[in-house]
């Protein structure tokens, strides 16, 4: 039996199925939520859970909220206004990062709330907690630090991907990982939180990989030149680069692909409030429909869920989730 007819036996009598989004699922991907947002809220930035479920948004006083997909918004905690850097989900915990005058704070929530306070000379841009609940923060010019769970300062070490020679990082890729370009087209593969390059590979064009994301397993990278000429496809395994299809100058806010790498998504190509696909195999582009109407030419965020199962889109109005749909009645 293909992949179509297991969908259909599997799938629910709402005729939403949380099916990875590939090609022979993506021509049914389409809005199924939608969060609308008040005047108290500055704009569409999140954090995405694993499997698109959940999101986490803040209003412009610094709360911090959850919303579920289907439910209703609630306030996490406060913090001062804007102060927030970005999150992360581990299972039910989300960990909130915020930059406080020369402390770097973390809001660990579950059931309850944990504080912890690490005294910085630094503001940090990133952060990622390891399974024995250290956390490893990247810091504006300065050494990356290891906090144990508690905060405590284990360890600074100099982040390597921050080489000179990397000219390019690219800067849609989801934590933990990180992708780097040099000039001449040398794309790195780093597992950033141990401070380690995965793979280094040639995207064989001489110029640098510029714009672009990976898929949830990490096999292959999306990436376009600087002059939205091309749209390739690398391939971290085997070393492979191919030229996709013609840009023909569009630009395209966001590039997602999916967890088989035989799709890739367009989120708002040249500033129209859109999403695309193109087939990985034949290089044909195809028009999924308009996101959420918002007031700003291009969204503040989107995301592709861990598990390629959700698109969210943000922007000044709201999120917007996107996932596929089957009429069971049809």
């Amino acid at each position: 039996m293909g992949w179509l007819g297991v969908l259909f036996l599997m799938m629910t009598l709402t005729g939403v199925y949380t099916a990875p989004i590939m090609l022979d699922t993506v021509f049914y991907l389409q809005p199924v939520d939608e969060l609308t947002f008040t005047e108290d809220f500055q704009q569409g930035w999140f954090v995405l859970n694993d499997d698109g479920t959940a999101a986490v948004v803040f209003d412009r006083e610094g709360g911090v909220w959850r919303y579920d997909m289907g439910g209703e918004l609630r306030l996490l905690y406060s913090d001062e206004p804007l102060s927030m850097v970005t999150g992360l989900f581990t299972g039910e915990t989300f960990h909130g990062l915020h930059n406080i005058g020369e402390t770097i704070r973390i809001y660990r929530v579950m059931d309850e709330i944990e504080i912890i306070d690490i005294p910085s000379d630094a503001p940090a841009l990133d952060f990622w907690t390891l399974d024995d609940g250290s956390y490893t923060l990247e810091r504006l010019s300065a050494p990356m630090l290891v906090v144990d769970p508690m905060g405590k300062v284990m360890y600074e070490e100099a982040l390597l991907l921050h080489n000179p020679e990397n000219v390019v990082r690219i800067g849609r890729i989801p934590s933990p990982y990180e992708v780097t370009s040099t000039e001449e087209g040398l794309v790195t593969l780093w597992y950033w939180p141990l401070n380690r390059a995965i793979v280094t590979v040639d995207n064989g064009t001489g110029i640098p990989s510029v714009f672009g994301n990976i898929n949830s397993p990490v096999t292959h990278l999306v990436w376009r030149d600087n002059f939205d000429t091309t749209l390739y496809l690398l391939d971290f395994n085997t070393g492979e680069n191919r030229a996709i299809a013609p840009l023909n100058d569009e630009y395209v806010q966001w590039f997602f692909l999916g967890p088989n790498a035989d799709v890739i998504l367009g989120v708002n190509v040249n500033f129209v409030p859109n999403v695309f696909v193109w087939d990985v195999a034949t290089g044909e582009r195809f028009d999924l429909g308009p996101y959420l109407t918002c007031e700003r030419p291009q969204p503040d965020r989107a995301r592709l869920s861990t598990d390629g199962t959700t698109l969210v889109i943000g922007c000044d109005a709201g999120l917007q989730f996107w996932r596929v749909v089957i009429d069971a009645l049809g």
